[in-house]
């Protein structure tokens, strides 16, 4: 049973409601803890959206496990057995950890380009305009 670390959850709740989740998704969200059993279930009540989506999960998987800005051996080593459960080849699940490790390069060089003096700072600024209106 893995637990997501608070960075990783918050991360998969932000990229949930950014996609449009329901309240009752985010809610659950919210405490869910992913288990082999799940999976298993999934893949055999819903083989279809598995089949469209295994590569988008575990991408995201990756995304979300490193929001801590740390990819632990144990949550990598997770996402694996996850992957080949969900039917996918060992290079690919290596494709998709070194395409989402080039994401997030991308993501800090544009915040940092859009942002010189830090993203935190300027949310920290921000805040300060809101509170005195």
């Amino acid at each position: 049973c893995q637990v997501l670390a608070d960075e990783e959850r918050q991360w998969v709740l932000g990229n949930a409601s950014a996609k449009g989740c329901s309240d009752e998704t985010y809610n659950f969200i919210k405490t869910y803890v992913p288990t082999v059993a799940d999976i298993e279930k999934m893949m055999s009540e819903k083989p279809t959206f598995i089949g469209h989506t295994a590569r988008a999960l575990l991408f995201e998987a990756f995304l979300a496990a490193s929001a801590d800005k740390e990819l632990h051996k144990d949550e990598r080593d997770a996402i694996y057995r996850y992957g080949q459960l969900l039917g996918e080849k060992k290079e690919d699940i290596e494709k998709l950890q070194e395409l989402a490790v080039q994401e997030q390069k991308h993501r800090a060089k544009v915040v940092g380009f859009i942002f010189p003096g830090g993203l935190p700072q300027v949310i920290r600024d921000i805040a300060v305009d809101f509170k005195n209106n």
